[in-house]
């Protein structure tokens, strides 16, 4: 933890005298300099064999808890991101607020009912055309999240995301029309990649070179986790209630956000190291 204090602060104080340096200097005059080390100053651990030993510099530095976060943020924001994709199609296609749907199936239907739900099985091109559009939205989103977090800030950016997503599956839970359930899921998909892109952003920005790509190792893979979850519960759940789908979906938002609180650091303005 002592190097990397000390790291840190030559290395903002360096960053200080070349701004008063510039400021100060002739054009002519050539004002570049590093400032040298002092005998006996704490170095730095080597970089060989530095992924295997990050475990324990993040125990020196004491980012264990922000590390693990970092990683329920990943596993929660790419299970409400995977369970969106992979209900959509269903909820499109095979509706959920009618009398043929999976609320109302212990209800006795007539025959003419059953011919419709019988056809409902059946995968519809328009909602594949439906699909494609909806899946425009998420660069879209990435993008303005892109360009605002460095206005309001990155945790305000994303909390706002979470917003997004609960708002938009509570509206689903009432039976609207087709088309409102497809704006719905536009708004949702929008907010959930944005949400998808903040473990890449937090977990670079708020952990020091030596274990940066650990970090993010580590977290990908708790996010391909999450997806896998989010793929079983958009399928296995629905079956039981497509209710139960949208809930889980809000559950993970809320867990995300919980995971953006218990972060206490925001790089928003700052330099990083």
């Amino acid at each position: 933890k002592q190097w990397y204090q000390r790291r840190v602060r030559g290395e903002a104080a360096e960053r200080t005298l070349k701004k008063l340096a510039k400021l100060n200097c002739k054009s002519s005059e050539k004002c570049n300099f590093t400032l040298q080390r002092e005998e006996g100053e704490i170095k730095e651990p080597d970089n060989q064999g530095l992924f295997h030993r990050a475990p324990s510099i993040l125990k020196q530095i004491g980012k264990v808890k922000e590390f693990l976060t970092i990683l329920a943020l990943g596993f929660s924001s790419l299970f409400v991101y995977y369970t969106l994709a992979y209900s959509m199609p269903r909820f499109l296609n095979e509706g959920f607020c009618s009398a043929d749907d999976a609320f109302l199936s212990n209800t006795n239907h007539t025959s003419s009912s059953t011919e419709q739900t019988v056809d409902d099985c059946e995968f519809q091109k328009s909602v594949l055309f439906d699909l494609g559009v909806i899946s425009l939205f998420e660069p879209l989103g990435v993008l303005m999240a892109a360009i605002f977090v460095d206005i309001v800030g990155r945790k305000r950016v994303f909390f706002s995301s979470i917003v997004g997503i609960m708002l938009s599956q509570t509206a689903l839970y009432f039976c609207v029309n087709r088309n409102y359930t497809m704006i719905f899921f536009i708004l949702a998909k929008f907010f959930a990649a944005q949400l998808a892109w903040s473990t890449f952003l937090l977990g670079a920005e708020g952990f020091p070179t030596e274990i940066r790509s650990f970090v993010l190792a580590v977290s990908v893979g708790t996010q391909r986790l999450g997806g896998i979850f989010g793929i079983a519960c958009s399928q296995f759940v629905f079956d039981l209630n497509p209710r139960f789908v949208l809930l889980s979906i809000q559950v993970g938002a809320l867990m995300s956000g919980g995971c953006l609180f218990a972060l206490k650091y925001d790089a928003t303005g700052r330099q990083i190291d």
